[in-house]
C-alpha cells in the first residue's frame, strides 16, 4: 500500500479513512433527488457544479447501520478518473490522518468486499474504504437498472 494522507470519518466508533487524493470536496446538501426502485444503499442525486452525483450511503453500506439525519446531508464527493460519487456521511467527524502518522502505525492488508484495509496508529484502528469499489458497485447498479427501467420513471425530491 501507498502511504497517503487520509480524511477520517467515525460512525458509531469505527473508524473509516479515504485516501485524501479521492477526495474532490465535502459539501452539504439539503436534498436528494430519489431514484424509484434504487437499492437501499443508493441515497439518490445531487447536482454539483450541473454534474449529476450518485449519493451512496456510506453507513448503510458498509456498516448496514441506516442513519437518517434532517438536512443539511454531509457528503463526502470522491473522484476516480472523470466518474465522480458522493459518499453520505451525515453528521459523522471528519478528521485527518498525514503520512507522517500512518507511517508509524501498522498496515494490515485485508481485501474486503469495500476497503482494502486496516492500519493502526496508536490505539487507534482505521478501516480505508475502497473507492474504486464503491464506484464499480454504482456502474453495476446503474447499469442493472438501465436493463429494467420503465416509462413511468422520474426522479423525485426528499
Amino acid at each position: 500500500m501507498t502511504v497517503k494522507d487520509k480524511i477520517v470519518f467515525t460512525f458509531d466508533g469505527e473508524e473509516l479513512a479515504l485516501d485524501i487524493d479521492a477526495v474532490d470536496t465535502v459539501v452539504e446538501s439539503d436534498r436528494f433527488f430519489l431514484i424509484p426502485h434504487g437499492p437501499a444503499f443508493l441515497k439518490g442525486l445531487i447536482s454539483l457544479n450541473s454534474e449529476a452525483i450518485a449519493v451512496l450511503d456510506l453507513p448503510l453500506l458498509l456498516l448496514k447501520e441506516k442513519v437518517d439525519l434532517p438536512p443539511p446531508h454531509r457528503l463526502v464527493v470522491v473522484r476516480l478518473e472523470n466518474a465522480a460519487l458522493a459518499l453520505y456521511i451525515g453528521t459523522a467527524p471528519l478528521s485527518f490522518l498525514w503520512k507522517e502518522s500512518i507511517e508509524q502505525g501498522r498496515w494490515k492488508e485485508e481485501a474486503g468486499e469495500y476497503s482494502v484495509g486496516t492500519f493502526q496508529v496508536g490505539k487507534r484502528e482505521v478501516r480505508v474504504v475502497d473507492v474504486a469499489a464503491l464506484m464499480s458497485l454504482i456502474e453495476r447498479s446503474i447499469a442493472a437498472r438501465q436493463g429494467g427501467k420503465g416509462a413511468g420513471d422520474t426522479l423525485t425530491t426528499r
